[in-house]
């Protein structure tokens, strides 16, 4: 399953934090984008053709969009999603297994002196590709973050943009600990994922 890594030694950096209301017959652009698209689907259902692979997002789901991924719109359906474009050259896709890569961040976390810098060194976020969320405490979270992060444009200033990216990180912090409570649905990642929910609770 695919997901990011994310270092926070380095800004995430974020252009928009919107939302977006698709009633039929408007559709979603068709483009090439040149940042990473964070999207929640809130309401309705929204599916793309994303580098000729179709991607269905429906209310709860949140979908995270790779550098210089295709989107191409597929069917006419209404959709209520909130969308942020964000940046980083510390972030990267990554293939290889999810369980595994928490375990070895917890590992080296708790490795590290804990009254020491060097703790920041496995300042990693792993957050997976695609997020189904159900729990209403976890939605009702992201929707007051993501409400309360819309900003007029004159609003804007060097002041409000850090405030932003710092809303966002918050944002991407709380996936990643939804990631881990919910880490798979199969039932045979069930006993390394106990184990590594023993390691980060310890």
């Amino acid at each position: 399953m695919n997901f990011f890594r994310i270092d926070l030694k380095e800004n995430v950096k974020v252009a928009v934090i919107g939302k977006e209301h698709l009633v039929p017959p408007t559709l979603h652009c068709q483009r090439k984008i040149k940042c990473y698209v964070l999207y929640f689907v809130t309401s309705g259902s929204l599916t793309l053709n994303v580098n000729d692979e179709s991607v269905t997002l429906l209310p709860g789901d949140i979908y995270i969009f790779n550098r210089y991924d295709v989107q191409i719109p597929s069917g006419e359906n209404e959709c209520e999603y909130y969308f942020v474009h964000f940046d980083s050259d510390s972030i990267e896709m990554n293939k290889q297994d999810y369980i595994e890569n928490v375990r070895k961040k917890n590992i080296e976390f708790l490795k590290a002196n804990p009254y020491s810098l060097e703790r920041y060194d496995n300042f990693k976020l792993l957050i997976r590709q695609h997020i189904h969320i159900e729990d209403k405490n976890n939605i009702d979270y992201l929707v007051e973050k993501f409400r309360s992060s819309i900003l007029p444009k004159e609003y804007s200033s060097i002041r409000k943009s850090f405030e932003l990216c710092a809303n966002f990180t918050a944002i991407l912090i709380r996936l990643e600990k939804i990631c881990e409570s919910n880490p798979y649905d199969k039932k045979r990642e069930r006993h390394t994922y106990n184990n590594v929910r023993k390691i980060a609770d310890y």
